[in-house]
C-alpha cells in the first residue's frame, strides 16, 4: 500500500495530521472530535462506516494515517507520552505505521495500525484498546 501525504509521517507532523482528522470530521461528517477518550467511539464509527462501504484503504490512506494520528494524540493528550519513529522503537518492521507512541508506562502502541485494520478487517474495540493499552501494567508493545 502507498499512501500520499502532504508532510512526511514522521512524529513532529503527527499533531497536525491529528487535526487534519478533526476538520475531516467536522466539514464531512459534521462530527466533533475534541480529543477525549468519549471521542474514541465517534472515530470508531467513522472507521466502520468505510469497512461496510468496502471503501478501499488505497484510496483513503492519508484520511486513515490522519486518524491513527488522531487517536494517537487522544492517547498523549489524556495518558502522556510521544510521537516516535517506528524504528526508534520495539515495534521496528512490526507496526507498519511510520510512526508510534511510547507511552509513560513504557508501552508502544501503534494506533495508526489499530485503524487500518478496523477498516480492512472490520476490527471494532477502540476504546477498548485505549483502556487496556493505558492501565496499569499493559503489555509492552501492542
Amino acid at each position: 500500500m502507498k499512501i500520499t501525504l502532504p508532510k512526511p509521517p514522521a512524529p513532529e507532523n503527527a499533531p497536525g495530521y491529528a487535526d487534519t482528522a478533526v476538520s475531516a470530521a467536522k466539514n464531512i461528517d459534521k462530527l466533533s472530535l475534541d480529543y477525549s477518550t468519549e471521542s474514541l467511539e465517534t472515530v470508531e464509527d467513522i472507521l466502520q462506516r468505510f469497512h461496510q462501504e468496502k471503501v478501499s484503504v488505497d484510496k483513503i490512506g492519508g484520511a486513515l494515517f490522519a486518524f491513527g494520528c488522531y487517536v494517537g494524540e487522544v492517547f498523549i493528550r489524556n495518558f502522556g507520552g510521544k510521537w516516535k519513529r517506528e524504528e526508534e522503537t520495539e515495534m521496528e518492521g512490526f507496526a507498519g505505521f511510520f510512526v508510534v507512541v511510547e507511552l509513560p508506562n513504557g508501552v508502544v502502541c501503534s494506533p495508526g495500525g489499530k485503524v487500518f485494520n478496523m477498516v480492512m478487517d472490520g476490527e471494532k474495540g477502540l476504546a477498548y484498546f485505549y483502556y487496556i493499552i493505558t492501565k496499569e501494567g499493559g503489555t509492552k508493545s501492542a
